[in-house]
């Protein structure tokens, strides 16, 4: 009797895992087409960066390890990385586009994408340093109809670094400007492209967060930003006219 209550248990357990495996490769198709090639890569697929980040930076203390930090450009080189947008998105039709809450995902490629190109990039710019030290980024980040695959607005940040997460506040304060039409998505585009760090400057208010009910933690500090010479400026590819009335000034 014992026997087959056992036997009868570990076929529901079975049962269970087949059932579990299979919604798993559903919900994770790029996961198990794509394997990832480090852990740093597959905690990306399943959590916010921000919390791998935190892992991986409490893995190091726990470990006595030090954490390893690449020194990179907080700005990218203009002359390859301008920043390009999507031409279908448009002043008049962000109410269906990017103000629509679920567009950023719809139109996000699969981490396994993203991660293939980190590698390229590295190889090519950082040859012989590990990819798991750096994040690609959208210059124009897609919730500012930037363009999603070209290489104009692809460019890589330090994954331990400050940057990432400062860039990733501000494109969420200047999406919530542009969808509450407190400026022109225009202006937003060539801001972002052009400098963000300046641009978080002038936008990262406590007036700003406080009306879009954003964390006041986020105002700009001096710590945050030192002394900082900008390169020289390119255009956004693919800029179009600025809106007649627009402010020039976030």
């Amino acid at each position: 009797m014992a026997s087959r209550r056992v036997k009868t248990q570990i076929g529901i357990l079975l049962a269970g895992a087949v059932i579990l495996g299979a919604v798993f490769v559903q919900s994770h198709p790029d996961f198990v087409a794509h394997p990832p090639r480090s852990s740093r890569e597959a905690c990306g697929q399943f959590f916010d960066p921000a919390n791998c980040q935190a892992a991986a930076t409490f893995a190091a203390i726990n470990a006595k390890q030090p954490i390893r930090q690449i020194v990179l450009p907080s700005i990218p080189d203009p002359a390859r990385t301008p920043g390009a947008i999507n031409p279908a998105i448009t002043q008049d039709n962000i109410a269906a586009t990017i103000c629509k809450g679920e567009y950023q995902a719809e139109k996000s490629l699969p981490p396994s994408w993203k991660a293939a190109v980190t590698r390229r990039l590295v190889e090519s710019l950082y040859p012989g340093e590990n990819p798991d030290d750096f994040s690609l980024d959208y210059l124009v980040p897609i919730s500012l109809g930037g363009a999603v695959a070209d290489p104009r607005n692809l460019w890589l940040q330090t994954w331990t670094g400050p940057d990432r997460e400062l860039k990733d506040h501000l494109e969420m304060l200047l999406t919530k400007m542009v969808c509450n039409r407190q400026i022109a998505l225009s202006v937003a585009q060539q801001r972002i492209a052009s400098d963000w760090r300046d641009t978080y400057q002038r936008a990262m208010t406590p007036k700003n967060l406080a009306q879009y009910q954003m964390p006041l933690k986020w105002a700009v500090s001096p710590e945050q930003f030192p002394p900082f010479t900008s390169p020289n400026i390119g255009q956004i590819e693919g800029q179009r006219a600025q809106v007649e009335g627009e402010p020039l000034i976030l």
